[in-house]
């Protein structure tokens, strides 16, 4: 693997310069033996064209072991060079010049025994999740891809244990991934259901969620079926027009915006209206507030909305209604005339899809 002097695994960069005492007592900044033997590979145009002359001249200038001193930057950039000699492996062989390269960083790094060890597995199991994530990618893997999968984690040297268990992984991960796609606009719709089903049938994976995330599928499909699907009718005491059927009811509240007036006073002196007395000043602060007019009942027809409250009743036909603006804690009915009251109630997104398709219907 030709190493490009832009490359990003290894990238060309100037020495640091000493200090004077530094010079003076030819001390050495121990970083630069790692720039240093950087800078040789990407001159070189790959690790095992550095000559040996060169690398033994580096070490012995510094004297020390640059892995011991710079163990992360070398394990990233060694796992980094593993996974891009490994990337285009699943159909074909490795090299003996790719072997030799891997080798000869071992040796410019002064890589031990058991940290190659542990780094090519490390670099092994991401090669092969990133394959297993491509070979997923349309929730199929073919014989064709199994075979080129198994060759891939014969090249890795991985054993079936760990290609099992990186497998089971990347499904779960898939089936993660799905169910979060799919919930991601709050909706879970049949067919991405059924998606998700097929998809752990055929892997045979047990389909098992958190209770959070059972939670938000529920409420998903239960949004959905309110913007999508069929509505059902239900059964009210209202007198309802002719062709008008209720199809919900929330216990909510009313409020409106309302200006209020309070007297909150503070003291300030004013100027003397004579050398000995003092005035007191009470300030009116007159602020638009969001005031709760009524609780009750709201009751959503496709003709208009219905609010059965302890003080009143109020209707608002959908022929009146601009727009429906949904909060986190409801709805607000922007209306052509008129005060636009705010409707709250514990389940105000299941009120504001609903009161929202209710409208563009009308």
């Amino acid at each position: 693997m030709m190493i490009r002097r832009d490359a990003r695994i290894f990238k060309q960069k100037p020495l640091k310069r000493r200090s004077f005492w530094g010079w003076l007592f030819n001390k050495q900044i121990e970083e630069n033996a790692l720039i240093e033997l950087t800078n040789a590979i990407v001159d070189s145009g790959r690790p095992s064209d550095v000559s040996k002359e060169t690398i033994d001249n580096i070490h012995s200038r510094y004297r020390l072991n640059v892995y011991n001193e710079f163990s992360h930057e070398i394990a990233t950039a060694y796992v980094a060079f593993v996974r891009h000699v490994f990337a285009a492996l699943a159909k074909t062989e490795l090299t003996q010049k790719d072997v030799d390269d891997i080798a000869a960083l071992q040796e410019i790094f002064q890589i031990p025994a058991d940290s190659v060890g542990r780094l090519n597995l490390k670099a092994g199991a991401a090669i092969y999740r990133d394959a297993l994530k491509a070979a997923l990618s349309d929730s199929v893997v073919t014989e064709k891809e199994k075979e080129d999968l198994l060759h891939l984690g014969r090249q890795l040297d991985l054993d079936e244990g760990t290609t099992r268990s990186l497998y089971n992984q990347a499904l779960r991960a898939l089936i993660t991934e799905k169910v979060e796609d799919a919930l991601e606009d709050g909706e879970l719709s049949p067919d991405e259901e059924a998606d998700i089903r097929d998809t752990c049938k055929r892997f045979d994976i047990d389909l098992s969620y958190t209770s959070n995330t059972e939670a938000a599928i529920r409420s998903a499909k239960k949004l959905w079926a309110l913007r999508h699907g069929p509505l059902s009718p239900i059964g009210t005491t209202l007198q309802l027009k002719r062709g008008e059927t209720c199809y919900a009811c929330f216990n909510a509240s009313w409020l409106e915006v309302r200006r209020t007036a309070t007297t909150t006073w503070r003291s300030h002196r004013m100027p003397p209206i004579e050398a000995t007395s003092i005035a007191f000043a009470y300030a009116p602060i007159v602020e638009d507030c969001l005031t709760e007019i009524d609780v009750g009942q709201l009751y959503l027809t496709n003709k208009r909305l219905i609010f059965v409250g302890v003080a009143n009743t109020n209707t608002i036909p959908f022929s009146k209604v601009l727009k429906i603006e949904q909060f986190r804690e409801g709805i607000k009915v922007h209306k052509e005339t008129g005060r636009s009251p705010y409707l709250v109630t514990r389940k105000a997104i299941e009120l504001g899809a609903l009161a929202k398709r209710l409208l563009e219907e009308e």
